[in-house]
């Protein structure tokens, strides 16, 4: 296929067409489209919106009152519950970010070598693949 905008600013579209394709897509141009566009996809501006206050409003919710203390039935299930939920959302961002690296790790070992450069004077150092990953790998 032809590369996303953002693909050819990352990658050297040349190079991609000479990497062979992983088995999910008969183009190795595909997977580089498909990891640009989830790039694209979390630094657009309403996305941008939507995260930023919904973290701000986890963070002062969690400043609320202290921690529930359980006195009788009712509010030992409600505490369980707390517990409950709580786990299962830390649980749940640490696999994200184990995911994000993850895809992050196996993305630069395959499609590394066509990286483009960040800067032209610098042909060894880090790409610009790399700078923008670890960019919105923060947000």
């Amino acid at each position: 296929g032809e590369p996303h905008w953002l693909t050819s600013a990352l990658f050297k579209a040349q190079c991609l067409s000479d990497v062979e394709p992983s088995a999910r897509t008969s183009c190795a141009v595909d997977d580089a489209n498909e990891y640009a566009k989830l790039i694209a996809d979390a630094l657009h501006p309403v996305a941008q919106m939507v995260v930023a206050p919904l973290t701000v409003l986890n963070l002062a919710l969690a400043q609320f009152g202290d921690v529930p203390t359980p006195t009788n039935g009712l509010t030992s299930c409600g505490y369980c519950a707390w517990v409950a939920l709580t786990l299962a959302q830390w649980t749940s961002t640490v696999y994200a970010l184990a995911c994000t690296v993850g895809a992050y790790v196996a993305m630069h070992h395959r499609y590394g070598c066509c990286a483009q450069p960040w800067l032209s004077s610098m042909p060894r150092g880090p790409h610009l693949v790399d700078i923008v990953a670890i960019t919105t790998f923060a947000l």
